[in-house]
C-alpha cells in the first residue's frame, strides 16, 4: 500500500509539474496570439499547421493575414521543430523560402539568405526540373526539396514571441480592430483595394467575416466610420461587405454566415440597385455614403470592412 501510495503521489508531482510548465508557456490555454495557434517554446513564438494545401503564394498570403509568416528553417531551433512537425505527414509542406525574383536565390519571408541557414538538401535537390521550381519545401525525412510554387502543399504559419502579443477584448491580438458596444462586434478597415473573394478570405484569416450589416444603425456607423477613410484605389464610392448570389437566378442573395439577405436585418438597396450591369455584378457592396447596397462584380478590387462579433447587439 505504501509503495502504490508512493507511486501515485509521484505520478500526481509529475501532472502538476507538466501543467504549470503548460500554462507557463501558453500551450494549457489559447495563448496570447490567437487561439488557433500553439505555443512553441523552442521556436519561441507560435505555430499553426495548415492542413488544407494551397499554393505557395496563397499559403504566404494565408500567415499574413493571420498575422504571421510562412514557417521557414532559418536557424537550427525553427529547423528542429519543422522536421518534428513533418514526421507524421504523408507528404511535403512548403516552407517561406523562395527565389520568385531571382533563379536560386533563395531568401525567407523575414530576408533571410539560404546560405544563413542551417537546412539539409534531399538527395539530388535542388535540381530546378524543367526551370520551373522557385520554392522550397520540407520533406516528412526533414531534408529540404526545391518545388513548383503553383503546387499546392500544406504549410505551417509561425508568430515570433515579442511581448507584445495580447488578447484584446476583440479577441484577437491584432489591435486594429476597435469594438462598438452598441452593436457587439469590432470592426476593421482595410484600404487595401483587393477582390471580393481576397476580402472574404482575409476576414476569415483574422478571425472574422467580411462585415454583415445588420441595422439601418450599423450602416450608419459604418459610413461615419470610414465614409471618409483614405483608399487605395480609384474607386471611391464602394466598400465590400458579407453577401453575394453565387446563382445565376438574381432572386437569391445571402450573407456569408448563410442568411438570406432580407433575414439578417438589413437588406436596403441604393436607387435602381441591385442591376447586374453586364451579367457580372453577383456580390455585394455598401456605397459608402449610406445610401444602401449595391450589386458589383466580385472581381473587381475595393476595400472592405472585417468583422468579429463578440456579444449580443443591442442596435
Amino acid at each position: 500500500m505504501i509503495a502504490n501510495f508512493s507511486i501515485s503521489c509521484v505520478h500526481i508531482f509529475i501532472v502538476l509539474y507538466i501543467l504549470a510548465i503548460e500554462v507557463k508557456y501558453g500551450l494549457a490555454g489559447h495563448g496570447e496570439f490567437r487561439r488557433d495557434y500553439t505555443y512553441t517554446p523552442e521556436a519561441k513564438g507560435w505555430i499553426k499547421f495548415h492542413r488544407v494545401p494551397a499554393p505557395w503564394l496563397e499559403a504566404r498570403l494565408k500567415c499574413y493575414y493571420e498575422g504571421a509568416v510562412l514557417m521557414s528553417p532559418v536557424n537550427e531551433q525553427l529547423y528542429a521543430v519543422m522536421r518534428n512537425l513533418m514526421l507524421s505527414r504523408a507528404d511535403a509542406s512548403f516552407t517561406g523560402v523562395q527565389s520568385l525574383t531571382s533563379t536560386g536565390d533563395y531568401i525567407s519571408i523575414e530576408g533571410i539568405n539560404l546560405l544563413q541557414m542551417p537546412i539539409q538538401w534531399a538527395k539530388g535537390e535542388p535540381d530546378n526540373l524543367n526551370d520551373t521550381e522557385r520554392c522550397l519545401a520540407i520533406l516528412p525525412d526533414g531534408s529540404i526539396s526545391d518545388t513548383k510554387c503553383e503546387q499546392v502543399r500544406t504549410y505551417m504559419c509561425y508568430k515570433e514571441k515579442t511581448g507584445d502579443e495580447t488578447i484584446t477584448e476583440c479577441g484577437t491580438s491584432d489591435k486594429e480592430y476597435t469594438l462598438d458596444n452598441r452593436t457587439g462586434s469590432c470592426y476593421k478597415f482595410h484600404p487595401d483595394c483587393v477582390t471580393w473573394w481576397r476580402a472574404h478570405m482575409a476576414c476569415s484569416s483574422e478571425g472574422g467575416y467580411l462585415v454583415i450589416i445588420n441595422s439601418e444603425f450599423e450602416a450608419k456607423l459604418l459610413n461615419e466610420r470610414y465614409a471618409t477613410k483614405k483608399i487605395k484605389c480609384h474607386e471611391l464610392r464602394f466598400i465590400h461587405v458579407g453577401f453575394l448570389n453565387p446563382y445565376s437566378d438574381r432572386a437569391y442573395w445571402f450573407t456569408v454566415d448563410g442568411k438570406r439577405l432580407e433575414d439578417a436585418g438589413y437588406d436596403r438597396w441604393a436607387q435602381n440597385e441591385p442591376n447586374n450591369v453586364a451579367g457580372t455584378e453577383n456580390c455585394g457592396s455598401l456605397l459608402r455614403n449610406n445610401e444602401g447596397f449595391n450589386d458589383w462584380p466580385c472581381n473587381d478590387y475595393l476595400p472592405f470592412v472585417c468583422e468579429i462579433p463578440i456579444h449580443n447587439r443591442k442596435n
